[in-house]
């Protein structure tokens, strides 16, 4: 927990905006509300896209194109609504 608190530090004394996303962790997501910080819980996107078929490659942890598609929409809609992007 020491190094989001210092990555968000760092990032606030910056001026840069600074959130964190996971899936399923829920002391991230704890911590996250703890110290105000805007979190994205991937969780559900993850559990959707796995109900359906594969999300990851077979014998491999890296994510299929429609993991990646699902989450970057997850991400968009995330940062626009926790108005991450505006000054």
């Amino acid at each position: 927990m020491q190094l989001y608190r210092e990555m968000y530090r760092e990032c606030f004394t910056r001026g840069i905006k600074f959130a964190l996303a996971a899936v399923k962790s829920d002391w991230l997501r704890d911590f996250a509300a703890r110290e105000a910080i805007p979190y994205l819980d991937l969780s559900s996107t993850f559990d959707q896209l796995a109900a359906t078929g594969p999300i990851r490659f077979e014998h491999d942890p890296h994510w299929l194109p429609r993991l990646h598609e699902a989450v970057a929409s997850e991400f968009e809609a995330f940062v626009t609504s926790a108005d991450l992007l505006r000054d």
